[in-house]
């Protein structure tokens, strides 16, 4: 019984007293091996004692270099025993974050001060980078709102414009269309008054052209027969051909009179001659041809003037139809410059919104990764978090099994001073014995 608990004193001194001087996946690995030491000690054990090569008991330095395992005869199940933990350290946790995050869990050299450390450690570091994370994903979905709110701006200024430029279009067409009315309308004016002006001019000069031949025969037929009154008259109808249309009223009432006076000569001359000749009833049948030709032409002036007065009227009309036209021109000037302008401002839009949708592009495609990357980050979080539950129970079961191991070191050791006090008393007691022999010998 002694030597069993001897074994045990030795065995747990090197635990106690072996501290890793590795990093990183070495000092995970030797954590592996503790926690498969300890998961071990709780199988079944066989009750029999495992032989040493001890050459001395009692003095342990001399022991030789005892491997971790339990102190029976069972065998040790050679299998993984690793929880998710371990099998994430190896395979998945392979990224910088990872490798900062191992740093932090094996920065301590002994294990319970790592374990205590690393728990506060890895929440701090985890609650920090998911504040930044948070921190930077709602400032990116407030520029990216900002960023919206400004195309939606932008989209109804575009539309109201597009609505400005078609009303725009809209009414220069209707003025164009107005314009090539006028324009029809005038040229058709213009072309009407030319026909009239044409028509009455030819039918002026056939006039005057007859009426002066007519008169050039009767002044050489009757220029040695006719009277004062006669010579009078052929001066009238002279001056009729070359005057202008205005005077031809005048004239035609003065030739009237010079045929009243005429026909009352006529008469006197009748009734005191009694006799009628042939000459005065050719001149009578003339005068009546005259005045039939003073009828027409004094139908002609009526015809003249009012062609003249339309005329006015039509240069009248045709006058402000040029100042509508004008003004039109001028609206149209305008209407042209601020198209060409809401162009400008159309095409400029154009280009911001399409840098914009660039932009928010951009934003988006950054905010896609922001997110992934947060999501990662949560999902980690939340192995972390289970890990850390996980390493916190079996921190505390290591411990438990601690307490329980300081407790059987304690009671071994006083069960040692025991026996060691056993055995010194025995060995003085044999000494004594032997001293006793000796004394009796002697």
């Amino acid at each position: 019984m002694s030597t069993e608990n001897a074994k045990r004193i030795t065995r747990f001194s090197l635990a106690s007293d072996f501290e890793p001087s590795l990093e990183g996946l070495e000092s995970h690995r030797y954590m592996r091996r503790l926690g498969e030491c300890f998961v071990m000690d709780s199988e079944p054990d066989s009750g029999h004692p495992t032989p040493r090569d001890f050459e001395n008991i009692g003095d342990v330095s001399e022991s030789p270099d005892v491997s971790i395992s339990p102190l029976t005869s069972t065998p040790i199940a050679h299998r993984q025993r690793e929880t998710s933990f371990h099998h994430y350290v190896q395979c998945g946790f392979c990224t910088d974050f990872g490798k900062d995050f191992l740093n932090v869990i094996f920065r301590s050299e002994t294990y319970p001060e790592r374990v205590e450390n690393s728990s506060s450690e890895i929440f701090v570091e985890s609650a920090k980078q998911l504040i930044l994370t948070t921190e930077k994903n709602r400032q990116l979905t407030k520029e990216n709102e900002r960023i919206l709110n400004q195309t939606i701006i932008w989209n109804e200024e575009k539309c109201n414009l597009e609505k400005k430029l078609r009303d725009a279009n809209m009414l220069s067409d209707s003025l164009r269309l107005e314009v090539e009315t006028k324009n029809d309308k005038i040229y058709w004016l213009e072309k009407r008054l030319l026909s009239l002006s044409n028509v009455a001019s030819d039918q002026a000069t056939d006039e005057d052209c007859k009426v002066s031949v007519e008169l050039r025969s009767e002044k050489k037929d009757v220029s040695i027969q006719c009277t004062p009154q006669d010579g009078n008259m052929n001066y009238a109808r002279r001056k009729v051909s070359h005057e202008e249309p205005e005077c031809w009223q005048e004239d035609c009432a003065f030739m009237e009179m010079e045929n009243c006076e005429m026909r009352n000569d006529k008469k006197q001359f009748f009734r005191e001659g009694g006799v009628k000749t042939p000459y005065y009833a050719e001149n009578g049948e003339e005068c009546k041809r005259l005045n039939e030709k003073i009828n027409a032409l004094q139908l002609e002036c009526t015809n003249l003037s009012e062609v003249l007065v339309k005329n006015d009227e039509l240069v009248k009309s045709l006058s402000n139809a040029n100042m509508i036209i004008a003004m039109k021109e001028a609206t149209e000037c305008d209407l042209k410059l601020k198209l060409e302008k809401s162009e400008k401002q159309i095409h400029d839009l154009k280009n911001t919104i399409e840098n914009m949708e660039r932009i928010v592009d951009d934003k988006v495609a950054e905010t896609k990764k922001l997110n992934e990357d947060c999501d990662k980050l949560q999902k980690m979080i939340g192995r972390l978090t289970d890990e850390n539950v996980s390493i916190t129970v079996s921190n505390e079961e290591l411990k438990k099994r601690l307490s329980r191991a300081n407790n059987e070191i304690e009671e071994l050791q006083s069960s040692v001073a025991n026996e060691r006090k056993t055995c010194q008393a025995a060995q003085e007691a044999s000494s004594n014995q032997n001293d006793l022999r000796v004394k009796l010998t002697y």
